[in-house]
């Protein structure tokens, strides 16, 4: 299991992310501070990681069209949601429990024959909130990809 921590996860966590045997890397740390989410996607492929960890909804059109095409090549998503009105406050100690607490959902997720594709952790329940299958994602990278529904055309 190798996770991509994106630009809006702590990178302060990595080194004990990997000292519990999770190979994780910061953006940052490959240079991508500030890159777009279809470049971290891309790379993230490219570089072999297995999902990219983040507390992004992806909710504009491009970015959730970045999101669904990744995801559809086999990239997984982890979202850690946070309530700014919840007991669980964001940071750095409760991102890490929350990916080591459900470090078993995660790894499950990652298994090639699974098709789950996001996996949506609540800090707040402690625990998995969403997930969203391979075919989930392709009916709705359909959706929004067809022409004359007044979504975003593929290019």
């Amino acid at each position: 299991m190798q996770l991509l921590l994106d630009e809006n996860m702590s990178p302060r966590i990595v080194p004990d992310l990997v000292a519990a045997g999770i190979p994780a890397q910061h953006v940052q740390g490959l240079g991508l501070k500030g890159a777009s989410d279809p470049t971290v996607f891309a790379s993230a492929r490219e570089l072999g990681y297995d999902a990219v960890v983040t507390k992004d909804r992806y909710r504009q059109p491009e970015e959730r069209l970045a999101s669904l095409r990744a995801m559809r090549a086999d990239l997984r998503i982890v979202r850690l949601t946070f309530s700014p009105e919840g007991p669980v406050r964001d940071i750095d100690a409760n991102q890490l429990a929350l990916i080591l607490a459900r470090r078993g959902e995660i790894e499950r997720v990652i298994e090639p024959d699974s098709g789950v594709r996001l996996l949506v952790l609540n800090a707040n329940t402690g625990g998995v909130t969403n997930e969203q299958s391979l075919d989930q994602v392709v009916e709705e990278l359909r959706r929004r990809e067809q022409p004359g529904e007044g979504r975003t055309a593929s290019r």
